[in-house]
């Protein structure tokens, strides 16, 4: 099973945890700095998906000042954060991590062919236009063969 969860007192953003359900052994997937969402397993189950911002060089920054925000009472409802800084990474259980997204823009919210062969974005959605407007809008089309 895959799921994220905020568990680290230094990094107050979502990391990825595949969990084996059998022996209950939890694995951290993702790096550890910066944000991650949208996990995925193969269905091989011999690699994983995952977004993240850590090869953002201002990630550690902007962990430090969620922390100093939280510290201070300041309360914040729940909305998905449109970081511009998210790629898409593949990993294969051993903690070799793969840059797969090809370009600058939110990498996030892919799918899967019906075939598990290949990964493809989604057009840009007009919220996402709206914040990041130098992005170019793109078609469904593969990125990434699996």
């Amino acid at each position: 099973m895959i799921y994220q969860a905020e568990v680290a007192d230094d990094n107050p953003f979502y990391q990825i945890f595949l969990k084996n359900i059998d022996s209950g052994a939890v694995t951290q997937v993702s790096p550890g700095t910066g944000k991650t969402t949208c996990a995925w397993v193969h269905p091989a189950e011999e690699k994983v998906l995952f977004s993240s911002t850590h090869d953002d060089a201002g990630a550690k920054a902007k962990m430090v000042a969620e922390i100093e925000r939280r510290k201070s009472g300041e309360r914040q409802s729940y909305a998905w954060d449109y970081d511009e800084y998210y790629d898409i990474y593949e990993t294969d259980f051993t903690g070799g991590k793969s840059r797969i997204s090809p370009y600058l823009g939110v990498r996030c919210r892919s799918f899967v062919s019906p075939m598990a062969s290949s990964l493809h974005l989604p057009p840009i959605a007009e919220r996402t236009r709206k914040n990041y407007p130098k992005r170019k809008p793109r078609c469904s089309k593969p990125i990434h063969l699996l």
